[in-house]
């Protein structure tokens, strides 16, 4: 996999993303660490260690996935970014997999 930053991890647990190098939570996605693929599937894995099947805290999200989407996300109000985040979460990350 390649090292560039190109992944964001999204707590459900928390209802924000990870900050950089581990430091807490945010709900602006402009304050969200960019990581690796291997260190954003290590946080995962090891957040997720002791979750029952098919439920989870964290999960990684490719930049690339965005798309211009991500670009217009930033610019939305925070008031919207967390009702599309809200949304989010009550959908269940099952449904937005192709698993």
């Amino acid at each position: 996999m390649s090292d560039r930053r190109g992944y964001v991890i999204w707590s459900i647990e928390h209802g924000a993303w990870w900050k950089a190098r581990h430091a807490g939570y945010t709900e602006d996605l402009t304050e969200a660490g960019r990581y690796t693929y291997d260190t954003a599937t290590q946080i995962v894995a090891d957040a997720n260690r002791d979750c029952p099947p098919g439920l989870c805290h964290e999960c990684l999200i490719p930049l690339a996935t965005f798309g211009d989407l991500l670009e217009r996300f930033i610019r939305l109000p925070d008031r919207y970014q967390r009702a599309v985040l809200k949304a989010i979460d009550q959908l269940g990350v099952s449904q937005l997999t192709d698993d």
